[in-house]
């Protein structure tokens, strides 16, 4: 039979761990799945009706070239008719016109001096998610709060 000390030893460990085990639960990782009123998480219990979102932001700087080739386009143009002297021609009507582009290229090599360039370009994109739709979700501030990190779909 374990003496006093031993179980008493035995016990600190398991409730370390426990402790432990808490501590880091907050940085845990969790696959669930969007519902109507919020996300479950696989092992857990109860649904978080009130999930954070993970806002991805991309941060751009980009170049461009821009390059249009060689077309037509046609269209139409309608006048409207405009009260005019006595026996002077009206002009009014539907007209179909055709304008002609000729092969025309903005390249940045080409004109250094005059290149497109966009700095500091913000994209944020706030996801949509429907019931039923698969996610990693990592849980925060122990335990109490889930944040949605990104959908999840199958590799094949």
């Amino acid at each position: 039979m374990p003496d006093a000390m031993t179980e008493l030893a035995v016990e600190l460990q398991r409730m370390a761990r426990q402790a432990s085990s808490q501590a880091i639960a907050g940085l845990a990782s969790e696959l669930g799945t969007i519902t109507a009123k919020g996300v479950k998480l696989d092992r857990y219990k109860h649904e978080f009706t009130d999930p954070l979102v993970l806002e991805p932001v991309i941060d751009l700087d980009i170049e461009l070239t821009l390059k249009v080739p060689k077309h037509d386009e046609t269209g139409q143009i309608v006048l409207p008719a405009i009260p005019t002297q006595a026996h002077s021609p009206t002009v009014a009507g539907t007209y179909t016109v055709t304008y002609k582009f000729d092969d025309w290229i903005y390249n940045a090599e080409e004109k250094p001096e005059k290149l497109i360039k966009i700095t500091k370009a913000r994209i944020k994109h706030k996801p949509e998610y429907k019931p039923g739709d698969r996610v990693i979700c990592a849980l925060v501030n122990g335990g109490r709060d889930v944040v949605i990190i990104s959908r999840v779909v199958p590799y094949a």
